[in-house]
């Protein structure tokens, strides 16, 4: 057997067994009322190659390795989820909360990296390790906040739809960051005010265009598709118009989850939404726990030896008060409701797989050593477990409101 065919197979079994255990794990941390998106995580890193996945193996191997194959397999499980998560709303429900979304996706960029860069200067880092930090903590993992909002059936109520646009938005802008953050960190001079909006306005705005044409051209497309009696043409056409979009939001320099959000709410709206939700479902039961399990994967526990806790410590709580005051505040204000705007702000709380590839960036770039890499990478697992954990809470929990009532009653009987 040619070697390219060994390490296919070896790496092919090695995801079945990969996502098998993230699929026990997440039934464990299920029964205990603990979201299954963290024991996919948990799975992920205690059989990922840098733990019991790497003592393993297979055709003299382990059996569990990060390579471009099992990495494209969790591309793809990123974009199944992003485009499911797209099918829950149509682009009249995008308009409907987009403007509250855009100015508190603006808000919260703007208030987080300068929360994170100047918390990272005053502890006495370099400007560029500050820019990279603060950057990796702009964005926030869209696919994270799904997965809970979706176990918990809430996906409908009016704060999801801020929660995800917002996300979207987030993901949108934090790239845009991103960019201008490597190419100042790279270059060592930082371009004028005027010239870094203009570069972040363009961005939003080619997505927001692609987003309105797509709502209009594909559903009318899908439609079309509806007509056609034979069997496995929605399913097939919905996959390839997710892809497409992906692909084409990747070549003009966006992320593919972005169009595969885009393409799911072009389909929202058209007649094959059913048909193709059904499908997509299917799908995310196999490629999303990709997604999640990879995540945790890519984590070497040894790493964490060489933990600096008290920079840990500092980001962490960086990472968590940004959000919470910087989407929560505005959230309060336009919802008129604390409970509602605390939920925005820690739905948006968890950095996943975006901050991962910022420390990725950094540390290959040379910009990070390996302190502060470490550090981010704890921070972005931490608050992936932390949000789902704190947001089935508050989800779950009686509103203000009916805590005061409740108290103001007990007392009366008293």
């Amino acid at each position: 057997m040619a070697a390219v065919e060994t390490e296919v197979i070896r790496t092919i079994i090695g995801i079945c067994f990969l996502v098998f255990m993230a699929k026990v794990i997440a039934g464990i941390c299920t029964k205990y009322k603990v979201p299954e998106v963290v024991g996919e995580v948990l799975a992920g890193i205690i059989f990922g190659p840098y733990a019991l996945g790497g003592m393993i193996f297979f055709f003299g191997e382990p059996i569990i390795q990060v390579n471009e194959i099992t990495l494209s397999f969790a591309h793809i499980g990123g974009i199944v989820v992003l485009f499911l998560a797209g099918l829950e709303f149509t682009f009249s429900d995008f308009l409907h909360a987009g403007l509250p979304s855009f100015i508190i996706a603006g808000f919260d960029v703007a208030v987080t990296f300068m929360i994170g860069f100047q918390a990272l200067i005053a502890l006495g880092y370099s400007w560029t390790v500050a820019l990279i930090v603060a950057s990796a903590l702009t964005a926030t993992s869209i696919a994270v906040t799904i997965r809970i909002l979706e176990k918990l059936n809430v996906v409908c109520t009016e704060e999801a739809r801020i929660i995800v646009n917002v996300a979207v938005m987030d993901d949108i802008l934090g790239l845009a960051v991103l960019s201008i953050v490597t190419s100042i960190a790279s270059g060592g001079k930082i371009p004028p005010l005027n010239v870094t909006l203009l570069m972040i306005t363009e961005i939003f705005l080619i997505w927001f265009v692609m987003l309105a044409l797509s709502s209009f051209i594909i559903r009318h497309i899908a439609d079309r598709a509806a007509i056609w009696k034979f069997a496995g043409t929605v399913e097939t056409g919905a996959i390839a118009i997710c892809f497409g979009l992906s692909f084409f939001t990747a070549y003009i320099g966006l992320s593919p989850i972005v169009g595969a959000f885009a393409a799911g709410v072009a389909i929202a709206s058209s007649r094959v939404l059913i048909k193709a939700k059904e499908y997509i479902e299917h799908l995310n039961l196999i490629f999303g726990t990709i997604f999640f399990a990879m995540i945790g994967a890519q984590i070497d526990p040894h790493a964490f030896y060489r933990l600096n806790y008290f920079a840990f410590l500092a980001i962490l709580v960086v990472a968590v008060v940004s959000k919470i005051v910087s989407c929560g505040v505005p959230g309060i204000l336009y919802f008129k409701s604390v409970d509602k705007g605390l939920r925005v702000g820690v739905g948006m709380i968890p950095r996943g797989e975006v901050g991962l590839l910022v420390a990725g960036l950094g540390l290959t770039s040379g910009i990070i050593q390996q302190d502060i890499y470490v550090a981010l990478i704890a921070t972005c697992l931490a608050t992936t477990i932390m949000s789902p954990l704190w947001l089935r809470r508050i989800l779950t929990a009686p509103t203000l409101p009916a805590k005061i009532i409740k108290h103001v009653q007990k007392n009366r009987k008293v």
